[in-house]
């Protein structure tokens, strides 16, 4: 079975090997691609997504990178003066010789332009984290591309009064600093599985929400929620509510029968809520 970078390369050589490869792919696509527009641009494709090598490309304006191969991962470099446009160039290329789909994207500055990009590659992208961009640029990416299963913000700083209202399509939301999320917005939040570093919610707001869920308020199909707490003096006035010590810490239930344990984690000062755990 021929490697990916043996595919790409044998399809440079005519016109006709080309063509011949590109039949054979779309028989049957079994590559999936991490992109990167980061400092230095790159392109990951694996035969599954959560095993095996990877082979990559990387693109950079700094002619000493060097290409590496190892046994989990084998990297190309390509020189380019304009990196993040070769690197679209370059994966539409692959795109067309391998049949291949995205499934990870990784942006360090959201524009517009990568959006656009995206979504004229395919509709929707399983996971897609970001470490910065402004207030309308991801209100922008929201609008025009669907992100089906995670969504990772990592962003350490924002503009002045930044707001973001998160849509309903990831399964998975993780922020990593989630200083602009209120209480009223973690209420319309609709992930299954949420984490919140770097927090400002209050005691009594994590003992509000606990609270919604037990009373069948908000989040029914919430499966797990992470957030950071002030220290080990926040479990009393979070735990401020009906609630049972359980083998993995307090049991809570909520008011249709379904039960859910919230773990503290005394050394990070973290709260973790699960549902759907035995007790």
């Amino acid at each position: 079975m021929m490697i990916p970078f043996e595919l790409i390369n044998l399809s440079l050589t005519s016109s006709r090997t080309r063509k011949a490869v590109i039949c054979f792919s779309k028989v049957k696509s079994r590559f999936w691609v991490a992109l990167g527009f980061t400092r230095n641009p790159f392109i990951h494709i694996k035969e599954h997504r959560r095993i095996g090598k990877t082979w990559g490309y990387s693109l950079s304006s700094d002619p000493f990178i060097v290409s590496t191969d190892s046994i989990f991962h084998a990297k190309i470099h390509k020189f380019s003066e304009s990196p993040i446009e070769d690197c679209m160039k370059w994966y539409e290329s692959i795109k067309e010789v391998l049949g291949c789909q995205i499934d990870k994207v990784c942006v360090s500055n959201l524009l517009p332009s990568i959006t656009d990009w995206l979504r004229m590659q395919q509709e929707s992208i399983r996971e897609v984290s970001i470490w910065g961009g402004r207030q309308e640029d991801f209100t922008y990416l929201f609008r025009n591309l669907r992100i089906s299963e995670k969504f990772v913000l990592c962003m350490t700083s924002y503009e002045n009064n930044f707001q973001l209202e998160i849509p309903e399509g990831p399964s998975h939301l993780f922020i990593y600093t989630s200083k602009f999320i209120n209480y009223d917005q973690l209420l319309k939040l609709k992930a299954r599985y949420i984490t919140l570093d770097q927090s400002i919610l209050t005691n009594q707001e994590i003992n509000g929400f606990l609270k919604s869920w037990m009373s069948c308020e908000s989040h029914l199909d919430l499966k797990s929620f992470k957030i950071n707490i002030s220290g080990p003096e926040a479990v009393n006035e979070i735990m401020d509510l009906p609630h049972e010590v359980g083998r993995y810490g307090y049991k809570i239930k909520r008011s249709d029968g379904k039960e859910a344990n919230v773990i503290f984690d005394r050394f990070v000062s973290t709260c973790l809520f699960e549902s759907s755990m035995n007790f």
